[in-house]
Protein backbone atom coordinates (compact mmCIF):
# COMPACT_ATOMS: atom_id res chain seq x y z
CA UNK A 1 0.00 0.00 0.00
CA UNK A 2 1.65 3.48 -0.99
CA UNK A 3 1.14 6.39 0.79
CA UNK A 4 1.02 9.72 -1.05
CA UNK A 5 2.48 12.29 1.03
CA UNK A 6 5.33 9.84 2.15
CA UNK A 7 7.71 10.16 -0.78
CA UNK A 8 8.10 14.03 -1.17
CA UNK A 9 9.27 13.93 3.03
CA UNK A 10 11.62 10.80 2.06
CA UNK A 11 13.23 12.80 -1.11
CA UNK A 12 13.32 16.24 1.05
CA UNK A 13 15.90 14.15 3.82
CA UNK A 14 18.01 12.51 1.10
CA UNK A 15 18.34 15.46 -0.54
CA UNK A 16 19.13 17.76 3.13
CA UNK A 17 21.38 14.94 4.36
CA UNK A 18 23.15 14.94 0.91
CA UNK A 19 23.64 18.44 0.99
CA UNK A 20 25.07 18.15 4.73
CA UNK A 21 27.52 15.51 4.03
CA UNK A 22 29.12 17.60 1.06
CA UNK A 23 28.95 20.75 2.92
CA UNK A 24 30.79 19.43 5.51
CA UNK A 25 33.36 17.42 3.22
CA UNK A 26 33.99 20.94 2.08
CA UNK A 27 34.66 22.52 5.09
CA UNK A 28 37.40 19.91 5.98
CA UNK A 29 38.70 20.19 2.67
CA UNK A 30 39.22 23.99 3.36
CA UNK A 31 40.48 23.52 6.18
CA UNK A 32 43.32 21.39 5.74
CA UNK A 33 44.35 23.79 1.74
CA UNK A 34 44.81 26.69 3.79
CA UNK A 35 48.80 27.30 1.99
CA UNK A 36 49.53 30.05 0.24
CA UNK A 37 49.02 29.34 -3.15
CA UNK A 38 50.50 31.61 -6.26
CA UNK A 39 48.34 32.45 -9.22
CA UNK A 40 48.04 30.96 -12.27
CA UNK A 41 50.50 33.05 -14.66
CA UNK A 42 48.67 35.15 -17.63
CA UNK A 43 49.54 36.55 -20.96
CA UNK A 44 53.55 36.03 -21.02
CA UNK A 45 55.91 38.04 -23.39
CA UNK A 46 55.91 37.11 -27.04
CA UNK A 47 52.13 37.11 -26.90
CA UNK A 48 50.04 39.89 -28.67
CA UNK A 49 48.29 40.62 -25.41
CA UNK A 50 50.85 40.73 -23.25
CA UNK A 51 51.83 44.45 -23.61
CA UNK A 52 48.08 45.20 -23.02
CA UNK A 53 48.07 43.39 -20.05
CA UNK A 54 51.15 44.67 -18.37
CA UNK A 55 49.41 48.62 -19.51
CA UNK A 56 46.24 47.65 -17.60
CA UNK A 57 48.31 46.49 -14.62
CA UNK A 58 49.32 49.80 -14.37
CA UNK A 59 46.83 51.80 -14.64
CA UNK A 60 45.04 49.43 -11.98
CA UNK A 61 47.21 50.43 -9.64
CA UNK A 62 45.85 53.95 -9.64
CA UNK A 63 42.64 52.28 -8.51
CA UNK A 64 43.77 51.27 -4.80
CA UNK A 65 43.58 53.65 -2.48
CA UNK A 66 45.06 53.73 0.33
CA UNK A 67 47.31 51.85 2.26
CA UNK A 68 45.40 48.31 2.84
CA UNK A 69 44.41 48.20 -0.76
CA UNK A 70 48.16 48.89 -1.99
CA UNK A 71 49.11 46.35 -0.04
CA UNK A 72 47.25 43.88 -1.78
CA UNK A 73 47.55 45.29 -4.77
CA UNK A 74 51.59 45.48 -4.55
CA UNK A 75 51.83 41.55 -3.14
CA UNK A 76 49.81 40.18 -6.28
CA UNK A 77 51.14 41.72 -8.25
CA UNK A 78 54.96 40.41 -6.82
CA UNK A 79 52.72 37.04 -6.83
CA UNK A 80 52.10 37.10 -10.42
CA UNK A 81 55.35 38.26 -11.30
CA UNK A 82 57.53 35.53 -9.55
CA UNK A 83 54.90 32.83 -11.66
CA UNK A 84 56.05 34.53 -14.43
CA UNK A 85 59.61 34.79 -13.73
CA UNK A 86 60.00 31.18 -12.44
CA UNK A 87 57.96 30.00 -15.76
CA UNK A 88 60.04 31.72 -17.85
CA UNK A 89 63.35 30.43 -16.17
CA UNK A 90 62.39 27.23 -16.61
CA UNK A 91 61.95 27.65 -20.77
CA UNK A 92 65.08 29.42 -20.78
CA UNK A 93 63.87 32.80 -21.26
CA UNK A 94 66.36 34.41 -18.83
CA UNK A 95 66.10 38.01 -19.70
CA UNK A 96 62.33 38.21 -19.81
CA UNK A 97 62.39 36.31 -16.60
CA UNK A 98 65.25 38.39 -14.96
CA UNK A 99 62.66 41.49 -16.27
CA UNK A 100 60.13 39.85 -14.19
CA UNK A 101 62.06 39.22 -11.25
CA UNK A 102 63.06 42.18 -10.96
CA UNK A 103 59.53 43.98 -11.33
CA UNK A 104 58.71 41.04 -8.49
CA UNK A 105 61.67 42.23 -6.58
CA UNK A 106 60.06 45.95 -6.91
CA UNK A 107 56.31 45.12 -6.11
CA UNK A 108 57.53 42.86 -2.95
CA UNK A 109 59.16 45.55 -1.77
CA UNK A 110 56.64 48.01 -1.43
CA UNK A 111 53.83 45.54 -0.67
CA UNK A 112 56.42 45.55 2.83
CA UNK A 113 56.76 49.28 3.13
CA UNK A 114 52.73 49.77 3.28
CA UNK A 115 52.82 46.88 5.11
CA UNK A 116 55.13 48.89 7.81
CA UNK A 117 52.92 51.42 7.50
CA UNK A 118 49.42 49.88 8.30
CA UNK A 119 51.85 48.39 11.36
CA UNK A 120 52.71 51.75 12.21
CA UNK A 121 49.03 53.17 11.92
CA UNK A 122 47.61 50.18 13.82
CA UNK A 123 45.29 49.75 10.68
CA UNK A 124 45.75 46.20 9.92
CA UNK A 125 43.92 43.69 12.59
CA UNK A 126 46.96 41.56 11.41
CA UNK A 127 45.71 39.83 8.21
CA UNK A 128 47.64 41.79 5.20
CA UNK A 129 50.66 40.92 7.52
CA UNK A 130 49.97 37.30 7.83
CA UNK A 131 49.32 37.09 4.15
CA UNK A 132 52.08 39.34 3.14
CA UNK A 133 54.10 36.78 5.38
CA UNK A 134 52.89 33.77 3.82
CA UNK A 135 53.30 34.92 0.59
CA UNK A 136 56.90 35.90 1.62
CA UNK A 137 57.63 32.43 2.42
CA UNK A 138 55.93 30.71 -0.60
CA UNK A 139 58.14 33.10 -2.23
CA UNK A 140 61.34 32.14 -0.47
CA UNK A 141 60.35 28.57 -1.40
CA UNK A 142 60.20 28.96 -4.91
CA UNK A 143 63.46 31.05 -5.13
CA UNK A 144 65.46 27.94 -3.14
CA UNK A 145 64.29 25.80 -5.73
CA UNK A 146 65.05 27.98 -8.88
CA UNK A 147 68.59 28.64 -7.20
CA UNK A 148 69.64 25.38 -6.89
CA UNK A 149 67.86 24.33 -10.43
CA UNK A 150 69.87 27.29 -12.27
CA UNK A 151 73.22 28.30 -13.23
CA UNK A 152 74.56 31.29 -11.63
CA UNK A 153 75.47 33.42 -14.38
CA UNK A 154 74.65 32.83 -17.93
CA UNK A 155 76.08 34.26 -21.33
CA UNK A 156 72.44 35.65 -23.01
CA UNK A 157 72.92 35.92 -26.48
CA UNK A 158 69.92 37.89 -28.71
CA UNK A 159 69.65 38.55 -32.19
CA UNK A 160 71.17 41.65 -33.45
CA UNK A 161 72.17 42.47 -30.51
CA UNK A 162 75.52 42.40 -28.50
CA UNK A 163 75.57 39.34 -25.67
CA UNK A 164 74.83 40.04 -22.47
CA UNK A 165 75.92 38.31 -18.63
CA UNK A 166 72.65 38.20 -16.48
CA UNK A 167 73.84 37.02 -12.85
CA UNK A 168 70.66 35.11 -12.31
CA UNK A 169 72.34 34.13 -8.66
CA UNK A 170 72.74 38.08 -7.36
CA UNK A 171 69.00 38.23 -8.79
CA UNK A 172 67.54 35.76 -6.55
CA UNK A 173 69.85 36.47 -3.69
CA UNK A 174 68.15 39.85 -3.83
CA UNK A 175 64.61 38.34 -3.87
CA UNK A 176 65.45 36.21 -1.02
CA UNK A 177 66.68 39.54 0.89
CA UNK A 178 63.50 41.55 0.09
CA UNK A 179 61.51 38.55 0.71
CA UNK A 180 63.41 38.54 4.71
CA UNK A 181 61.51 41.31 5.69
CA UNK A 182 58.52 40.24 6.02
CA UNK A 183 60.02 38.69 9.30
CA UNK A 184 61.25 41.24 10.34
CA UNK A 185 58.26 43.98 10.07
CA UNK A 186 55.44 44.07 13.06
Amino acid sequence: MSYPGRLPIMMRCVTFITTLAVLLMYCSISVFASDYVLPYPSFMPGHRLYAIHRAWSRVDEFWHFGAIARIKYHRQRADTLLVEAKTLFEYGQYEFAARALLESNKHFARAVLYDKEIGEQQKDTGEQHALLKASGEKHTEIIGRLSNELPGQIVWEPENREPQIIDIGLLLRQAEIIRAFTNETQ
